[in-house]
């Protein structure tokens, strides 16, 4: 992130995924659906209410997830986006860059599907600046980066797809709405996530509900942005 020029592919790289056409099933919103899923299972499963009152959890006492994942859905069923192919899993973690030429390699493509363009956007840029699982320091980057990250993006679909950026859909306005509200959704998958967890993941690393829950308090404060 560091390296201009290997920002610059990585957009170019992701704008090349999204213009793919794969024979598949085409269909959006299926991370909300399981967001949903995850939401009611947790609350018909955990002791969601009285742990947040034991160890006084600001975050999931003051905003109420069902309220904001109905809010969220309402605000995504409106948009208006083209659906593409995405890798759905867009970290920085699965971007390999060969060395020396610089090369793009996407690894982890067990989630591609067809869906929202803002959700890779969004999932790549909610890691800007950040060491691997610096989640203490996670938060939206300024809208200057994110514009400058969807400029690369668009002249990589242009090069593939030219007068794609002329289109209103596709100008950096219209992306970077798309883009800050699915990093939203992002945030709220991992939030929904933890609440519903109910056991260890890894044998090494034991599982403590209470811990968990503090830590889900801390992650679910980045769900609180402001859109324009």
């Amino acid at each position: 992130m560091k390296d201009n020029e290997i920002v610059r592919s990585v957009a170019h790289t992701l704008a090349k995924v999204h213009q793919l056409k794969v024979p598949i099933r085409k269909q959006s919103n299926w991370q909300l659906k399981q967001i949903g899923d995850m939401i009611q299972s947790a609350y018909a499963n955990q002791p969601i209410d009285s742990l947040v009152d034991e160890m006084n959890l600001d975050e999931l006492r003051n905003f109420d997830v069902r309220k904001e994942y109905k809010w969220l859905k309402e605000q995504v069923d409106a948009l208006q986006y083209p659906l593409v192919f995405c890798h759905n899993d867009f970290l920085g973690s699965n971007v390999l860059v060969t060395e020396p030429e610089d090369k793009m390699l996407l690894i982890d493509l067990e989630y591609c599907t067809y869906g929202c363009r803002g959700y890779d956007l969004g999932v790549f840029l909610s890691q800007w600046g950040l060491e691997p699982n610096d989640y203490e320091k996670l938060d939206m980057p300024s809208d200057e980066v994110m514009e400058r990250f969807i400029e690369y993006y668009i002249e990589g679909a242009d090069r593939l797809e030219p007068g794609y950026g002329c289109k209103p859909e596709n100008s950096v306005k219209a992306i970077l709405h798309e883009t800050k509200l699915f990093m939203s959704v992002f945030f709220l998958f991992w939030t929904a996530f933890f609440l519903n967890q109910r056991e260890k993941m890894i044998d090494a690393i034991p599982f403590d509900i209470r811990a968990n829950f503090v830590s889900t308090n801390h992650f679910k404060n980045h769900l609180i942005l402001n859109f324009d």
